[in-house]
């Protein structure tokens, strides 16, 4: 008899063990997981325009260093001919209303035919209302048929600048400003230098 109730109550704590929760651990635990889904609700929007500022800074980085890539490559041929080049390689101006040296006109020797570089052998880049340009055949930095380098709806330039200059042994020097930010956002901005050496000028 004793050996049975021992059992019975040996059982009877078993079951109290392996029982379900009560209704105040259940209710416990809805409100501590409705608060976990409320304060992650309040943060993703956060870090989500923290991953799009974030990409926005790199697309605006690659989008300025692929533009520089092409002026620095002309910059470096200025002044190639096969046989003696004009003195005035690398002209400096502006578009009407920019900024000084906003604008500056490349020319070599690109088709290895001799002699100066003909007008078709020039190579533009300026500023202009907030938009980067490129054209090619020119003589000054007016008129129109230009082409935008950097997409206006995605970047908007505030700086182009090219500064001339000779080191002690006479090499040309040009220092290259170009800044920007992302279109309506000027929090994401970016401003590149490059020093580019001249090498036929």
């Amino acid at each position: 008899m004793q050996r049975y109730a021992a059992s019975f109550r040996h059982s009877a704590l078993l079951s109290r063990r392996v029982g379900g929760f009560s209704l105040m651990e259940v209710l416990l635990a809805m409100l501590v997981g409705c608060v976990m889904v409320i304060g992650s609700m309040q943060i993703y929007p956060t870090l989500h325009r923290h991953s799009q500022n974030t990409l926005r800074h790199f697309w605006l980085e690659q989008r300025i260093h692929q533009a520089l890539f092409a002026l620095e490559k002309d910059l470096r041929r200025a002044g190639f001919c096969t046989s003696r080049c004009q003195d005035n390689v690398v002209t400096l101006g502006q578009f009407p209303g920019e900024t000084a040296n906003s604008c500056a006109i490349v020319a070599y020797d690109f088709n290895r035919r001799g002699g100066a570089p003909q007008r078709r052998e020039t190579f533009g880049y300026r500023l202009r209302a907030g938009a980067w340009e490129t054209q090619v055949s020119i003589v000054d930095c007016g008129g129109g048929g230009w082409e935008r380098r950097l997409d206006p709806q995605e970047v908007t330039v505030t700086r182009f600048e090219v500064i001339a200059w000779r080191n002690v042994t006479g090499l040309a020097l040009y220092e290259v400003h170009l800044a920007g930010h992302w279109f309506r956002r000027p929090d994401i901005a970016r401003h590149t230098v490059r020093w580019i050496a001249g090498h036929n000028a």
